[in-house]
């Protein structure tokens, strides 16, 4: 029963109104590592959106976008699928997947194949990938999404990221938001 109140906690109740269901049907609400009684499974402790950085934050110009991502020793699952979204920016980002890649830790660290999956086809400001391999407990990663060619509108851009475990019937966990700005000079 412990378990359920750390799932079921006034901030987890909050969290889980402002999600709403995810695109892909899944509930995104704050973490615990349990399986329910429906055999849902969720994180002990919810990954962390650490950065989001782009190599070329310029108007019109090809560039790579880096989000990192931290799963605490205290995850009780591994990370084996994210969903990014972009709810703000005057036009939607088309990413180049077949250059898009994850590394382990940082930039220059060793690669993990990312597998695209269809999230929601009406969305095009919706990206669903699972790793090659789960991050572990304890390991960071970098996803670098690859656009030929950045937005010609310049200003604002807001990313958000929902972290799913690993597992058949998984509960998603919305990390946040972040912000970056791309400027009209190239």
């Amino acid at each position: 029963m412990q378990r359920l109140t750390r799932l079921f906690s006034p901030s987890s109740l909050l969290a889980t109104l402002a999600i709403g269901l995810g695109s892909l049907g899944a509930i995104a609400t704050p973490a615990s590592a349990v399986e329910l009684p429906d055999g849902t499974i969720a994180f002990e402790a919810p990954p962390r959106f650490v950065s989001l950085s782009a190599n070329h934050p310029c108007a019109s110009v090809p560039s790579n976008y880096y989000f990192t991502l931290e799963v605490p020793e205290s995850a009780g699952e591994a990370l084996k699928q994210v969903t990014i979204t972009q709810p703000e920016g005057a036009e939607a980002l088309d990413f180049n997947f077949d250059a898009s890649v994850a590394c382990e830790g940082g930039r220059g660290g060793r690669k993990i194949a990312l597998e695209r999956m269809n999230s929601d086809p009406n969305n095009d400001r919706s990206w669903t990938f699972s790793f090659d391999r789960a991050i572990e407990p304890g390991e960071k990663v970098t996803i670098r999404l690859h656009t030929d060619r950045n937005p010609e509108l310049d200003g604002f851009y807001l990313f958000g990221v929902t972290a799913f475990p690993e597992g058949e019937q998984v509960r998603g966990q919305f990390l946040g938001l972040h912000q970056l700005s791309l400027d009209g000079g190239s």
